[in-house]
This record gives structure tokens, C-alpha cells and sequence, in this order.
């Protein structure tokens, strides 16, 4: 619900969106650009736009794309790796990536993945060349960081997602939670872009 209230608030207050501002917006709505897969991805949604002002603006970033974002919490992630993008495809005026976070940590560890994956979509929004998984690839040698073998990272992504844990932390909801995200804090650093 948060999520519907944050977009329509950006499209009234004259950001341009796509979207018709006349409709309520929902997380399954065809103009939403950043669309959760179930339940607990609204829940982490949410959480993002409640708390961090960071990740507010990657998801208004991304609204105002040719990109949609398939947002999936999975229980099965390699240790090492908290997040994934993959590109799935595009057509003449849309591109298609996928998000997956694992969702066996603290919500506010997820929100934290899910913003640095959120940046990687970002950087994809703003290179419009890249609308093949080859593209995307070459992209990510030629902008990326090596941090593992076939996996890379950016600068930009280790930053956005730090910035979200960090504003997460400053909320007074977000203390408890503090000790066990720092736990957490490597996965922010490690490769996250799936390769072809």
C-alpha cells in the first residue's frame, strides 16, 4: 500500500511517469516498473520506500525507465551471493531484467540487497544499448568490477546498497535489528550480476 501511495505521490507531484495517475496503483499493475513476484517482495518493497530515501529514488528512477524489474525473494542463493540481475529480454520499447534476493536474512539485510540489485537495474536504464543478454555481459566487463569467476559488481551497487542499510539503521524501528546486519554486511560486496 505504501508502495501504491509513494508512486502516485511521484506522479502528482510532477515527476513524469507512465503511469495514468487517474488509477490506483498496485504492485500488480502493467505501468509499475519495479514489480515484486509475491507476498514478502511487497513486504521488502515497502520496507525500502518506508525507510531509506535512497531506495525511494532508484525505484523513481526506474519508473521513469524503459525497464521493468521482476523483484523475486528466493531461500536458495550460493552463500556468497545475497543478490542477482539477470537480463531476460526485450522488445521494441521495454526491457526486461530480474531481481532475485535471498530471503533467509533480516528484513532489513533484504531491503539493503534489493537496493544495490535496484542500482544494477539503474545502470542497466541508463545504457539503452544493452537490450541482449550479450550486450548486458559486455556491459558489465566493460563498466564492472571482477569479484568472482563469471561474476561482477559495481561500485555504484556496493555504495547504493551500504546507503540503504545505513539509512535502515538510522530508524529507531531498525536498532535491533543493527547487530545482525552487520553480519550480512559482505554479501553488499560480492558479485551480483548473472553472466550469459
Amino acid at each position: 500500500m505504501r508502495y501504491a501511495a509513494f508512486l502516485l505521490a511521484c506522479a502528482m507531484g510532477g515527476a513524469t511517469a507512465s503511469a495514468d495517475t487517474s488509477r490506483r496503483f498496485t504492485h500488480d499493475d502493467p505501468l509499475v516498473r519495479v514489480r515484486p513476484t509475491n507476498e514478502l517482495g511487497r513486504k521488502v518493497m515497502n520496507a525500502g520506500l518506508a525507510g531509506s530515501e535512497t531506495f525511494r529514488r532508484l525505484v523513481q528512477r526506474l519508473e521513469q525507465s524503459d525497464v521493468i524489474v521482476y523483484v523475486q525473494l528466493q531461500p536458495m542463493m550460493p552463500s556468497e551471493i545475497g543478490g542477482l540481475l539477470e537480463f531476460m529480454g526485450g522488445s521494441g520499447t521495454e526491457r526486461y531484467l530480474k531481481v532475485t534476493v535471498g530471503s533467509l536474512h533480516h528484513l532489513n539485510v533484504m531491503v539493503a540487497l534489493l537496493g544495490h540489485e535496484l542500482q544494477h537495474a539503474a545502470e542497466v536504464a541508463d545504457a539503452p544499448s544493452v537490450r541482449s543478454p550479450r550486450e548486458f555481459a559486455a556491459f558489465y566487463r566493460r563498466i564492472g568490477l571482477p569479484s568472482g569467476v563469471g561474476r561482477y559488481d559495481s561500485v555504484a551497487a556496493r555504495a547504493a546498497g551500504q546507503r540503504v542499510q545505513s539509512e535502515l539503521r538510522g530508524r529507531p524501528d531498525a536498532r535491533l535489528a543493527s547487530h545482525a546486519a552487520s553480519r550480512d554486511d559482505g554479501l553488499l560486496a560480492g558479485g551480483s550480476i548473472a553472466m550469459p
